[in-house]
């Protein structure tokens, strides 16, 4: 009925994505971006969609001539943040992120995620643990924008000795309202939850979140919902249950739909059982060597 309208090409483009028509969504946003190239909104998701399939310089190009587009908006910024993080260009990303005003969440997020690509072990500041306890502390869901920073507070905590306060940004995350599913947002952190709680013994809260984890993914595949950081979260879910073979058979899928995260890789718990193992390693090195090869490209799009 609208479709030049940006907002709702872009919801639709995000519903197929979600299904893994990622070819579909992508094609939607091209087409529109052909006769109005001025919607940012759509550059920027179309850049988004590039990174998340792998295709690293495709999303530096969008992210850059979103950015150009709308120099000081902090959508654009972030996006090219994010697209040159996934490259590990991080001294350029890192100097962006000064562009962002200081009292927006995703800005402190953003430093603290890049700091931990430098330094897996890298602590949480005292600035980010006041801003967590502050999240942790409120009675009502986590804000979309203060997930990142739970998130990214776990890992950060887990690696440093902070279990108790892991476990409480889990617990935040995986928060269930009126007795339902789990949201998609929330099946990764309920995979840390699992792995947590088994460690502290409690095994029958462990088994609980387990068995309304698995719910929720048998739901998530009946409606259809794909994607390479669906099965990377499954990857994690089968490592943490003790099976190296599936975990890794998951971790080859999702890196061959573009999962990039290498530092992601490096550092989740969840998947600290496969580290020694030979598979393992080799899926590691090829997406060290692939993230290297669209780097040495990327510099010829832009340097910042």
């Amino acid at each position: 009925m609208s479709p030049l309208d940006p907002a709702i090409t872009v919801n639709l483009a995000n519903n197929r994505y979600a299904q893994g028509d990622n070819e579909g969504a992508r094609r939607l946003l091209v087409d529109l971006l052909a006769v109005i190239p001025d919607s940012n909104v759509a550059r920027v998701n179309l850049a988004t969609f590039e990174r998340n399939n792998g295709r690293l310089v495709e999303s530096l190009r969008q992210s850059d001539l979103a950015w150009r587009q709308d120099p000081e908006g902090p959508n654009a910024i972030m996006g090219l943040i994010m697209s040159l993080s996934a490259l590990e260009r991080l001294d350029e990303a890192e100097r962006l992120t000064t562009r962002l005003p200081s009292t927006l969440p995703m800005r402190h997020w953003l430093e603290f995620m890049l700091q931990l690509q430098r330094d897996t072990q890298a602590p949480l500041s005292l600035e980010l643990v006041a801003r967590l306890e502050q999240v942790l502390g409120r009675s009502e869901p986590v804000a979309a924008e203060y997930q990142p920073l739970l998130w990214l507070g776990w890992l950060s905590d887990y690696r440093n000795g902070q279990s108790d306060r892991a476990m409480r940004s889990l617990r935040k995350l995986v928060e269930v309202q009126g007795g339902g599913l789990l949201t998609t947002d929330q099946l990764n952190p309920a995979a840390g939850l699992i792995l947590l709680l088994r460690q502290s013994g409690a095994d029958s809260e462990a088994a609980s979140v387990h068995d309304l984890l698995q719910q929720s993914l048998q739901q998530a595949h009946e409606q259809g919902l794909s994607g390479a950081a669906t099965e990377f979260g499954e990857a994690t879910l089968l490592a943490v249950d003790g099976d190296a073979e599936g975990a890794l058979a998951k971790l080859d899928k999702a890196m061959a739909m573009g999962f990039n995260e290498r530092w992601m890789v490096d550092i989740d718990p969840r998947l600290d059982a496969l580290r020694d193992l030979p598979r393992f390693r080799e899926l590691r090195d090829d997406l060290v060597q692939r993230i290297a090869a669209q780097r040495e490209q990327s510099l010829a799009v832009a340097t910042y």
